[in-house]
């Protein structure tokens, strides 16, 4: 049971830095900067996801 608490934990600190990431993103949109492509996107989730699995 404690490993699934631990693994539900890592869930909710990933998800905290994929949501920092995401409104950084977004303010650089707002200050004009190029939007990413979906494929760059694809490859900022891949990092992430294998970062913390």
């Amino acid at each position: 049971m404690n490993k699934f608490k631990s693994f539900i934990y890592e869930e909710k600190e990933a998800l905290k830095v994929f949501e920092r990431i995401n409104g950084f993103v977004s303010e650089l949109m707002l200050l004009g900067k190029p939007k990413s492509t979906n494929y760059e996107w694809c490859n900022i989730r891949e990092s992430f996801y294998m970062l913390y699995s």
